[in-house]
């Protein structure tokens, strides 16, 4: 079977990589949209997130696990802000088990900067930064109530549904009652699309 998405680390740096802004990275950014392949940036734990396991006080490390996900914010400025997926407009880039309910939050916050922090007049970005997120960017998630009933400020289009299965954080063996929990008033043309046709039209499935 042909691949259909290239997984990268979220966290370059951690492995003596430089940051995917870095020009050195064009070449590769310019083949990956050519073929069409998503890049996939699966959730993951900074190398700093270390020293808090080390010195968290809870028995379950609830502290540190609570972190990875609200981190990938990270990885949403690290695309969009210095312009790459402005240079390289057909990139797309999934977050996967990132969860939803920081998106709408961090968007709008990306939009206030870049209008009041002079980005627009400094040239950094053509664009508000959500626009990139809207046209190139997606993210996939198990459970999240609070990002699904905002999902029209994410968009539609860039919601993709997983159980995760085999792993800790699954869904299964409860996944339908997550569906109907979570999409029981969703209309169901928008349900449709964020449980199985976003990644359909993602992967060329």
């Amino acid at each position: 079977l042909a691949a259909r998405a290239l997984m990268l680390p979220l966290y370059p740096t951690d492995h003596g990589l430089a940051p995917y802004w870095d020009r050195q990275w064009d070449p590769l950014w310019g083949a990956i949209q050519d073929v069409g392949l998503p890049i996939s940036q699966h959730v993951n734990v900074h190398d700093r997130h270390w020293d808090i396991l080390a010195i968290d006080p809870t028995p379950a490390k609830g502290v540190f696990q609570s972190l990875p996900p609200i981190s990938m914010s990270e990885c949403v400025s690290s695309w969009i802000v210095p312009g790459t997926l402005e240079r390289f407009p057909r990139l797309r880039v999934v977050l996967v088990e990132a969860g939803l309910g920081w998106i709408p939050y961090f968007l709008e916050r990306l939009d206030t900067m870049y209008e009041r922090h002079g980005w627009r007049k400094l040239g950094m970005l053509a664009e508000k930064p959500s626009t990139y997120w809207h046209r190139q960017m997606a993210a996939t998630f198990q459970e999240d109530t609070f990002g699904i009933r905002n999902r029209h400020i994410i968009g539609i289009g860039n919601l993709m549904w997983a159980t995760d299965y085999p792993h800790p954080d699954s869904t299964w063996p409860e996944s339908q009652k997550v569906l109907d929990t979570h999409f029981n008033d969703v209309p169901m043309a928008e349900a449709r699309e964020i449980i199985g046709g976003n990644a359909a039209r993602f992967y060329a499935l």
